[in-house]
């Protein structure tokens, strides 16, 4: 699985790009699964949580699975917004 890497940030000013970024890269490698480094994330807002959880669903809707790799930033945001333990299942 290719993964899908991040930048050190992603928030609602890139979270237009990333969402296009990240929709072709699902199209290229649809086959494989769906890998989300976020190891280098450093600022986050809550757009990228929404991004993650619609990355999830598509993966989902197409019978693909998901794993992220959260950087502590990511963690965090994850955590703040209530979304701890949907983490835990598409944690590496």
């Amino acid at each position: 699985m290719a993964p899908f890497s991040l930048g050190s940030t992603c928030t609602l000013a890139q979270v237009d790009e990333l969402h296009a970024a990240l929709c072709e890269h699902v199209a290229a490698h649809s086959a494989e699964g769906l890998v989300i480094d976020a190891t280098g994330v450093e600022e986050a807002d809550v757009s990228l949580a929404q991004l993650l959880v619609a990355a999830r669903h598509t993966a989902g809707a197409r019978n693909l699975s998901m794993t992220l790799m959260p950087s502590q930033a990511v963690s965090g945001l994850l955590a703040r917004t209530g979304l701890t333990s949907w983490a835990e299942t598409v944690r590496a």
